[in-house]
């Protein structure tokens, strides 16, 4: 029977990726909220781009901005570790003439969602829920099954 409170793909994917993986992924929240965590003033001066053995690595477009970041570190990894849970041991400033930018457009709705009904679902996870030792995992995968079946038509693998 399918569990009382589905978990997205996303989130079961999350915990079973390795360590790293999801320090990154803790990574890139930081940097899409960074300006909650320093100003908005500051933040348009730095970005926090990658981490290594001494800690949170964060470039700043000068030396001051770097100084403001040096001076602020402690309450800086204070607020990520409460919010994200993430610890680092140290922030290391690196100063650069313009902060790098990850090329992303923003994302267009692609149309209307589409959601498989209940007893397809049902179906899909009585079949394969053996072959799972984790219940959330295979109704997850009963759910992107019915998913992809009703945007593409029927099952004619049969």
């Amino acid at each position: 029977m399918p569990s009382p409170e589905p978990l997205s793909l996303g989130t079961l994917l999350a915990k079973y990726m390795p360590p790293a993986f999801q320090v990154a992924l803790r990574l890139m929240k930081i940097e899409k909220e960074w300006d909650q965590v320093v100003s908005p003033q500051l933040a348009g001066k730095t970005k926090p781009v990658s981490f290594d053995r001494t800690g949170l690595v964060v470039e700043c477009v000068s030396p001051a901005a770097a100084q403001l970041i040096a001076m602020s570190s402690r309450s800086i990894l204070k607020a990520i570790e409460k919010r994200w849970g993430q610890a680092f041991p140290g922030i290391r400033t690196v100063v650069v003439r313009q902060l790098s930018r990850r090329v992303s457009r923003p994302q267009e709705p692609r149309g209307r969602a589409i959601n498989p009904d209940a007893k397809t679902v049902t179906q899909y996870f009585e079949e394969n829920a053996e072959k799972f030792s984790n219940k959330n995992v295979a109704l997850a995968l009963a759910r992107l099954r019915a998913t992809f079946e009703k945007r593409f038509g029927g099952n004619e693998q049969k």
